[in-house]
């Protein structure tokens, strides 16, 4: 691939993973509109003591099943906080950022299509947890977005987030990761001149009020207030920026469909600043190239209210989608 060619694939993905951060975990207790996944026979799955997860292999029930080797993952982060913010930190603890925006592109080289698993950042994990000069002081069950948090740089967070993912799905092999900070958004979106959109429901941001069936555009700012905001003081109010997030992915995808070779290069430069990376040059290739899934598959559990939202992973519904993803029959 060529250099100009290269450069437009990287943007490319830029503006996928924009679209991505909208529309991933929309309805986090529910599985998505795909086919559902068949269920594994789970009578013995507590007591059997037969079950192994070893990351090559899976034995359940006494059926063993290898992982599918024609599939790659990429890591996708969204961070809240901007790369200087991020970078010029003193104390790593909670002020690296957090993951808001956490997903896996799994990456069929057989097939040539790309399936999107979508990771909700309010997932509890056991975070490895460090101080300065990155010394490991403890494990806390918290958040999975606030991983990222404890890094003093972009390169780091990815590092620890990717670690971390992967354990969380059975040491699920990675091959790279990139993550793009939040702030981005707002100048990207300045960068096509804003974006026209028309009110699905009624919404408060901030002060201001949308209401259902209006046409209004944002400018950068307020395109990522109306991505951004939430109150916190409100279970469950995630899912309600869910919504507003897929209306400004479809808005979005609409928009850049129109943009042209000379619009991908001048977004090219834009974003670039906002991004950080280790994906090679064969993988980017694959995924502009490849058919990307209509839905987003969504880890299973359920959200339950404490000091912070909080999301639980159903184990045994998450094992079987382990399976049916990544991996298949032992021959």
């Amino acid at each position: 691939m060529n250099k100009k060619n290269n450069k437009k694939v990287w943007i490319a993905i830029t503006i996928f993973f924009l679209i991505l951060s909208s529309c991933i975990g929309v309805a986090i207790a529910k599985i998505s509109s795909r086919p559902s996944i068949d269920r594994i026979d789970d009578s013995n799955y507590y007591d059997s003591g037969e079950d192994k997860f070893d990351g090559s292999t899976i034995t359940v029930d006494g059926i063993t099943y290898e992982r599918n080797t024609d599939i790659k993952n990429v890591l996708l982060l969204g961070i809240d906080k901007s790369a200087d913010e991020i970078e010029s930190t003193d104390i790593a603890f909670e002020a690296g950022g957090r993951a808001d925006v956490i997903a896996i592109l799994a990456i069929n080289k057989k097939t040539e299509t790309v399936d999107v698993i979508g990771i909700s950042r309010d997932t509890m994990v056991n975070v490895d947890v460090y101080g300065k000069d990155n010394i490991f002081v403890r494990t806390a069950n918290m958040q999975i977005a606030l991983q990222y948090s404890v890094a003093d740089n972009m390169k780091r967070g990815n590092w620890l987030m990717k670690n971390k993912v992967s354990e969380i799905l059975y040491d699920l092999p990675i091959s790279g990761t990139v993550s793009f900070t939040m702030d981005g958004i707002s100048t990207l979106i300045e960068a096509i001149g804003g974006i026209t959109v028309t009110m699905d429901d009624n919404y408060k941001i901030f002060d201001k009020i949308y209401t259902k069936g209006k046409t209004v555009k944002l400018n950068g700012k307020e395109a990522y207030d109306f991505i951004h905001y939430r109150d916190i003081n409100e279970f469950g109010s995630n899912n309600i920026r869910m919504k507003r997030h897929i209306l400004i992915m479809r808005t979005l995808a609409s928009k850049l469909k129109d943009i042209g070779d000379s619009g991908i290069e001048m977004l090219q430069k834009v974003a670039e600043p906002y991004m950080e990376s280790d994906i090679d040059a064969d993988t980017i290739h694959d995924i502009a190239k490849y058919q990307l899934s209509d839905s987003v598959i969504t880890l299973p559990g359920e959200n339950r209210e404490g000091t912070h939202d909080e999301f639980y992973l159903d184990d045994i519904a998450l094992r079987d989608i382990i399976i049916k993803t990544f991996y298949v029959p032992a021959q």
